[in-house]
């Protein structure tokens, strides 16, 4: 049917493509991601433009590392938790070079932010090394406590984003439905297995 020949060729003429939002080069599906100074959210770029930023340089930008560190040996009191005041079980925690910590968490709409309690935070960071060690802006703590888990990561600030996103596409209804959390579990799954233990 010349008709549908002529509207595949158009659909695919019309394939979206990612590029390097510095260079403008076609991304491949694994690429690096760099960070505006001062925590803005991760931009895409190619490897060979993230190779020009360190993660804690002075320029304008910050490479976003790759590796992840799972936390074994922080335990988070349920008082302390209750002092951060975060209304959800899965949340991550960013410090920008500047200001105070934010809380980030999932939501049907998106990501939510709120701004912690200083004196909570200095009560976690002094938990564990890792914690007060997050480098600005490109890291955050990553926390799962839903249903029970206590896990916590010292996470790729795109990581997280990653996750917010996975939400957001899969969440039904008021409570997410089971797609959601079988993928936010396989997320978490696939985290665990690369991440090192500190």
């Amino acid at each position: 049917m010349p008709g549908l020949t002529a509207l595949r060729r158009f659909a695919a003429a019309k394939k979206y493509v990612s590029r390097c939002a510095l260079c403008a080069g076609v991304l491949d599906a694994e690429h690096d991601h760099v960070v505006e100074r001062g925590g803005a959210r991760p931009t895409c770029c190619c490897r060979a433009c993230g190779l020009l930023f360190s993660e804690e340089g002075d320029g304008r930008y910050r490479r976003v590392p790759r590796d992840a560190r799972r936390l074994a040996t922080l335990a988070v009191p349920d008082g302390l938790w209750d002092r951060l005041e975060i209304p959800v079980d899965l949340v991550f925690f960013q410090k920008p070079e500047t200001g105070p910590v934010r809380a980030f968490y999932p939501s049907p709409a998106g990501v939510l932010e709120s701004l912690l309690p200083l004196p909570a935070w200095r009560e976690l960071e002094a938990l564990h090394p890792a914690v007060a060690g997050l480098r600005p802006d490109v890291e955050a703590l990553l926390v799962d406590r839903a249903m029970g888990r206590r896990e916590y990561y010292v996470a790729p600030i795109d990581r997280c984003y990653e996750l917010i996103g996975l939400i957001r596409t899969h969440w039904l209804g008021m409570t997410g439905g089971d797609e959601v959390r079988e993928r936010t579990a396989a997320f978490f799954g696939r985290l665990r297995e690369r991440a090192h233990a500190v």
